[in-house]
């Protein structure tokens, strides 16, 4: 066997997808790994359905100055790829109508490199639809389940800009950190874990929503801190209210509201620790919970009633100084106020994706 029949035959399968005399054959590869798929197609075909392809093959690149006609295209998604040949090629019988999140994120990856959305809007409707319908009223679309928020690059790049917005919000109150600022969401095999969050993104999007999760953390730290400071004052109790500070009060009355506030502070320390610890002047960064744990956390505080004892004067009760209720008031506000991070950019990409085959947009 001579080296070129043994190079020929260490090739994989050459898919033909045209035939004619101006063909080119497209080598996907690794970068700098082997050919892991040969696809023979039109080059006037190729020119026609995306506008980069057509300046590769017209020679303002290195891969149209190739002269044996084999263009080699670097880390495609083979299965992705081809699908989006055969479309091109009109080869609509081969062309899948079911596809896997995956496989639509990888189609998605390719339309975006080639820009191929116009060419492949025909068949986007159809890939999608059973990740955005609602089948149930009482069920939510798929999407917006634990495990598809890969969803997020689909809809990004074929411009389902409700979807997307819809996705961005449910993530903005569902991300945890970790010490190096990477991103975690709820495990949607595991009960109770994180995973961490791959899906792709627009590049900024992540920035986005670590902003918006910082800003909701802070504002409702504010919230609780600024309860937590009364309390470590001594002016928390509201059965003995007073301006002055507690040693000025009668002794049994300074009693009593030194040991409300006692009770109500060793309630709350616990709440300090499960939110690491942070103290006095707070700060989010230092909080790795995502919005809606430390929501949980701050509105799930209980607190218990001082019972004053006789011999230190006549009783008052103490269920006034459980401000919790107040305190939940202002949570949910600030709960409530959380920004969105779909940027006004973002919407006007989709639009701008959207319209690509869809005429009538």
């Amino acid at each position: 066997m001579t080296a070129s029949t043994a190079k020929t035959s260490s090739l994989p399968s050459l898919t033909t997808l045209y035939a004619g005399d101006d063909h080119i054959t497209l080598h996907v590869k690794r970068e700098n790994g082997p050919i892991i798929c040969r696809c023979k197609v039109s080059k006037l075909i190729m020119c026609i359905a995306s506008p980069v392809w057509r300046a590769m093959l017209g020679g303002r690149f290195m891969e149209g100055n190739v002269q044996n006609r084999e263009i080699p295209l670097i880390d495609d998604d083979p299965e992705a790829l081809l699908t989006v040949l055969r479309i091109a090629h009109h080869r609509t019988y081969e062309v899948p109508t079911g596809l896997t999140l995956l496989q639509l994120v990888n189609i998605a990856t390719i339309c975006d490199k080639y820009d191929t959305v116009a060419m492949c809007r025909p068949y986007i409707g159809i890939w999608v639809t059973p990740f955005i319908e609602i089948v149930e009223p009482s069920h939510q679309a798929l999407y917006l389940s634990p495990g598809y928020e890969s969803w997020l690059w689909c809809a990004w790049v074929f411009g389902y800009q409700e979807t997307f917005s819809k996705l961005v919000n449910k993530l903005r109150v569902e991300i945890s950190t970790d010490k190096e600022g990477c991103c975690y969401i709820p495990s949607d095999w595991e009960p109770n874990q994180l995973k961490l969050l791959k899906a792709n993104m627009p590049s900024d999007l992540t920035e986005t929503l670590l902003h918006v999760r910082y800003e909701t953390i802070q504002a409702m730290l504010g919230i609780f801190y600024g309860y937590l400071d009364r309390v470590q004052s001594g002016y928390s109790c509201r059965a003995y209210p007073s301006t002055q500070s507690g040693s000025s009060r009668l002794p049994s009355t300074n009693q009593n509201a030194v040991c409300c506030s006692a009770l109500t502070l060793g309630l709350l320390i616990p709440v300090v620790q499960t939110l690491g610890g942070c103290c006095s002047p707070f700060d989010a960064t230092t909080v790795h919970h995502s919005v809606d744990i430390v929501y949980q956390i701050l509105t799930n505080v209980k607190l218990h009633e001082w019972r004053e004892v006789d011999h230190w004067g006549p009783r008052r009760s103490h269920g006034q100084c459980d401000f919790t209720s107040e305190m939940q008031r202002h949570l949910f506000l600030a709960y409530q106020a959380i920004k969105s991070p779909v940027l006004s950019s973002y919407v006007a990409h989709m639009e701008r994706q959207w319209a690509k085959g869809n005429y009538e947009a």
